[in-house]
This record gives C-alpha cells, sequence and structure tokens, in this order.
C-alpha cells in the first residue's frame, strides 16, 4: 500500500511486513 519510492527506502521494512 505504500510507493514504490518508500519501498525502496524501507526496503527491509517492507520486506517483513511482506514477509
Amino acid at each position: 500500500m505504500h510507493p514504490p519510492a518508500v519501498a525502496v527506502h524501507h526496503r527491509g521494512v517492507n520486506v517483513g511486513f511482506l514477509s
């Protein structure tokens, strides 16, 4: 639900959330 830029900036956080 976050923009690609946020995903790239907080890649680790997004990966943990998606996982």
